[in-house]
């Protein structure tokens, strides 16, 4: 049937369509990621042809510079202006920065995740050693007025990876949903968690860090040249297949779901690409059963241990028990977590609202039953479980056995329920 000729195409002065093709490409980009995202693809959604776009532009690379990272850094400027502009020892000042985070990170999440994120090597690596310093370099003067944690000290470092990680959760989730966020709702309901002004680690100070800290056992990417290569030797079936979910993890961690091809894949599970594709049909349902199934599960079994709370907490300690559930829980599944909700954001909201949304609010639905009235249950789970994530995440991890405790001290609305127990504790250091 018929459908007609194709529309003309609109005509636009150069300036216009060079925006226009900017535009596009960022929508790519932040949609798919950087990694195989072709000029094709741009100039489909941009609705000209390849050629088209080269007329315009010398090179891919060219068009990523303008469509994603002079955005981005754009936007990191504003984020570190507003945050050294927060004056330290200001009745406010935390308020401000929360403010600052809330109003700049829904924005900066689809280029990071463009422009970073899309490699899950580069991205933890990014964060950790670039933005993570630069983020806490703008506003530890401020922190360092109201909490008294010393510059520098591993107790700093803490408060800074949690607080950043908290507006990270809310913003990313944000996204992920398609959600404005009300700077100011947010902004008040985040002081519940944190208090107004740091005051009570001040107060109360937080555990110190032993000098030799362990950090649990986690999924942690790796480059596929470190990756060790499975012999080939026959194994039943369920043997063969949890070791191909194995090696198929490593390998989507190391690269990605567009990065990872059929050859490495079967080569890491030491099968050959013939034998694997007889098991799995396509890249697709490999990834769902290697990465979002586990994924999904672990939040499920999350949600249910959490649900538990209702039944054997007193109602006032719920925050703080699931945050002990959630800093293990992002310790072991944290890399999954960025890798199938951070790298390519269409796909991730797709997973995210089928799979995850509903543990999520299983989740929310307890820890109101502990929260004040206005204090919203969504900003306070993702905000904890953003803090959770962020020790976590990155080069140079806070791993130990203190850092519940140091979380819980930190996250005041989490201590409600035992504000002398833990103020004890950190005094006495035990």
């Amino acid at each position: 049937m018929s459908t007609g000729p194709a529309p003309a195409r609109r005509r636009l002065s150069a300036s216009a369509r060079r925006e226009q093709i900017i535009d596009s490409a960022r929508a790519v980009w932040c949609r798919a990621g950087a990694q195989r995202t072709t000029v094709r693809e741009i100039a489909s959604e941009a609705g000209i042809t390849e050629h088209f776009v080269y007329q315009h532009f010398a090179s891919r690379e060219e068009i990523f510079q303008l469509a994603v990272l002079a955005p981005r850094n754009e936007a990191l400027r504003r984020l570190r202006g507003r945050l050294r502009d927060v004056v330290p020892g200001r009745v406010g000042a935390l308020h401000d920065i929360h403010c600052a985070f809330l109003a700049e990170l829904p924005a900066l999440i689809p280029l990071l995740s463009a422009a970073q994120f899309a490699d899950p090597v580069d991205g933890p690596r990014f964060y950790g050693s670039v933005l993570l310093p630069m983020l806490g370099d703008s506003m530890q003067a401020s922190l360092a007025a109201m909490s008294g944690l010393a510059p520098g000290s591993l107790q700093m470092g803490l408060a800074i990876r949690a607080l950043v990680g908290m507006h990270f959760g809310i913003a990313l989730e944000s996204v992920l949903e398609e959600e404005s966020v009300n700077v100011a709702r947010v902004a008040a309901s985040l002081k519940w968690i944190t208090g107004s002004d740091l005051g009570h680690v001040r107060r109360d100070g937080l555990p110190a860090l032993p000098a030799a800290r362990t950090v649990r056992p986690r999924v942690v990417p790796m480059r596929l040249d470190d990756m060790p290569i499975v012999g080939r030797k026959q194994l039943p079936r369920a043997e063969r297949t949890a070791v191909i979910l194995e090696a198929a993890r490593a390998v989507f961690l190391a690269r990605g779901l567009r990065g990872a091809r059929s050859r490495d894949l079967a080569q890491r599970a030491g099968i050959t690409e013939a034998f694997l594709l007889r098991i799995y049909r396509s890249k697709q349902q490999l990834y769902d059963d290697a990465v979002l199934k586990p994924l999904s599960s672990a939040f499920a079994s999350l949600a249910m241990q959490t649900k538990a709370l209702r039944s054997t907490t007193v109602r006032a300690d719920i925050p703080e028990a699931y945050l002990r559930l959630a800093v293990p829980f992002f310790a072991s599944y944290g890399a999954l977590f960025v890798g199938a909700l951070f790298s390519e954001l269409g796909e991730a909201r797709r997973y995210f609202h089928a799979a995850l949304v509903p543990h999520l609010r299983e989740i929310e639905t307890t820890l109101a039953v502990a929260l004040p009235g206005g204090v919203d249950p969504r900003v306070i789970r993702r905000a904890i479980s953003g803090a959770c994530w962020a020790v976590n995440f990155g080069e140079g991890e806070c791993g130990g056995d203190r850092i519940v405790e140091m979380l819980t001290v930190l996250l005041k609305g989490c201590a409600a329920g035992g504000r002398s127990r833990l103020s004890a504790r950190a005094r006495s250091g035990a």
